[in-house]
């Protein structure tokens, strides 16, 4: 028995980050955008509300449409290139989350944080199946997760908001003529399945941009041609990714008055405090994006242990440590995390009823200096 519809399985997805050059202006990608995921999401919603004016009937008469909100988040494992110098698959979106890249041939690529306002923006596009893609433009970086724990493979987390998300479907194209150019009619009742900036290709090899929908006609954004009753499916490149995840059972952690400092877990996030302008009168959509004072926090997590119990009372002191975590150890895949001005502060010592104690080291990540130093990661 024949299957009766292809279903959009996470198991194909495909994930591209594409720096905008222009704010807002998408970007088509290439096979080097790749990123290889866990899992991803994209959210649209446009707020609608009721008529409030009065009315003979208590009935809800009428509804208003608000502005547009679109947010997204990837989830990863941490996949260094394999090269050191050359920055891993997710290099946009750590740069958008921190601010500068800096890669040294043969050494090392590094990510350090600004304060400058020109942060990268990003066209997002995901695609699965060759049946359904989502596209948003004007995507920035909020925030940024780096977590390990036990034996399990370190992950990266990222999150924020974008202007607008194109939803892409399939259909066939069905103007008369061995060949068409011009505005395309799809299969009758399947024009919703695209929308404007959706990125799609004909079976005969066109690749096309949507520039508007009416009905079941599609207009694209330059001349194309094409043979009548092609398919019309979403777009992507080929895959273009290098490097292996990086395993939990290598690298080390070190704190800078002690010789050894055993974790059972890490977690670090950058908070960008965003400001995202979307209240401009007679627009529904977002038009700019401006990044607000910035936080580095984090937790590490220990036994309580004999040598460990000193830091329950070390961290009333308010001083100030250096911690780097380094995570994997072969050439071209070791990810180091420098915070050289971190603050502990408090928590509960977990006692369970039978098993070993633990307590949790909450800190923050100060800049010293003139700032903008943190935290780095650096690929190496």
């Amino acid at each position: 028995m024949g299957q009766n519809q292809k279903h959009v399985l996470g198991r194909n997805l495909k994930f591209f980050t594409s720096e905008e050059s222009t704010y807002g202006t998408f970007v088509d990608p290439v096979a080097t955008d790749a990123v290889k995921t866990l899992s991803t999401s994209m959210e649209f919603t446009q707020e609608r509300v009721d008529r409030a004016d009065a009315r003979a009937t208590r009935s809800t008469m009428e509804r208003i449409t608000r502005r547009i909100e679109s947010t997204w988040s990837a989830e990863m494992y941490v996949v260094p290139s394999g090269a050191a110098g050359t920055a891993p698959d997710c290099g946009s979106l750590l740069k958008s989350a921190m601010g500068v890249e800096t890669e040294t041939g043969g050494v090392s690529a590094a990510y350090t944080l600004s304060s400058s306002q020109a942060m990268t923006s990003m066209t997002l596009l995901r695609e699965a199946n060759g049946i359904f893609s989502q596209r948003m433009n004007g995507c920035y970086v909020e925030e940024m997760t780096l977590s390990a724990s036990g034996g399990e493979e370190p992950r990266l987390s990222f999150s924020g908001t974008g202007i607008n998300i194109a939803n892409t479907g399939s259909s066939a194209a069905v103007n008369g003529g061995s060949s068409t150019t011009g505005p395309c009619n799809v299969t009758a009742g399947e024009g919703s399945n695209f929308a404007a900036n959706s990125l799609v290709k004909f079976s005969g090899g066109t690749i096309a941009e949507v520039a508007s929908v009416s009905t079941d006609t599609l207009t694209f954004a330059a001349s194309e041609s094409w043979a009548s009753s092609e398919t019309i499916t979403p777009h992507v490149p080929t895959e273009t990714t290098a490097g292996s995840p990086i395993n939990g059972i290598t690298g080390s952690v070190t704190l800078s008055d002690l010789s050894s400092f055993p974790i059972t877990s890490f977690e670090m996030t950058l908070t960008n405090n965003i400001a995202f302008i979307n209240d401009e009168a007679f627009t529904d959509k977002g038009t700019d994006f401006v990044p607000g004072f910035r936080n580095v926090t984090g937790t590490v997590t220990v036994r309580a242990r004999k040598d460990q119990i000193i830091e329950l009372n070390k961290r009333k002191n308010f001083g100030t440590r250096d911690l780097q975590v380094v995570l994997g150890a072969t050439a071209g895949s070791i990810l180091t995390i420098d915070m050289n001005t971190v603050e502990f502060g408090f928590s509960p010592v977990e006692i369970p009823e039978a098993e070993e104690a633990t307590f949790t080291l909450p800190f923050t990540a100060l800049g010293s200096g003139v700032g903008d130093n943190e935290m780095t990661l650096t690929f190496t």
